[in-house]
């Protein structure tokens, strides 16, 4: 069973609102991406928002995470966002030479890659979020019921 994240639900709550109730989905394996949309409710009226969420460990693939998004847009008219925690992967850094450049290289190609799709997103460390920043980043995603 898959524990309920206190960052993301945080992180609802502050997009919309303290009665928000979080549903996680089961992590989706490799090979199984186009799937990824089976049993979302179709529509807003269900589910407020979508929240893709990646690794910043893995690096942004069409193949896998291009297909991903792409199955959950076709399962859904509700609104979808891309999130990416940094922490496993600031934390497989360490201190390392250029940790902090390696880090920010792969928060770009995770944003670029989002922002191709035309997708709201943000990444950021769910180890300790900056909610602030995660909502200014996200709300686009949720049009006037942010």
């Amino acid at each position: 069973m898959r524990r309920r994240s206190p960052a993301s639900a945080q992180i609802a709550r502050r997009l919309l609102g303290d009665a928000t109730q979080l549903a996680l989905r089961p992590n989706t394996s490799f090979g199984a991406e186009d799937a990824a949309g089976e049993g979302l409710p179709r529509s807003e009226a269900d589910v407020a928002l979508v929240l893709a969420t990646f690794s910043a460990a893995a690096i942004p693939e069409n193949e896998n995470h291009g297909r991903f998004l792409d199955a959950l847009r076709r399962a859904s008219d509700t609104p979808l966002a891309v999130l990416v925690d940094l922490g496993p992967y600031s934390r497989r850094l360490g201190a390392q030479s250029g940790a902090a450049d390696r880090l920010d290289e792969r928060r770009r190609a995770w944003q670029g890659f989002a922002s191709e799709r035309g997708l709201p997103r943000t990444c950021v460390n769910l180890a300790e979020p900056d909610l602030g920043r995660v909502e200014a980043a996200l709300a686009p995603a949720l049009g006037s019921a942010a």
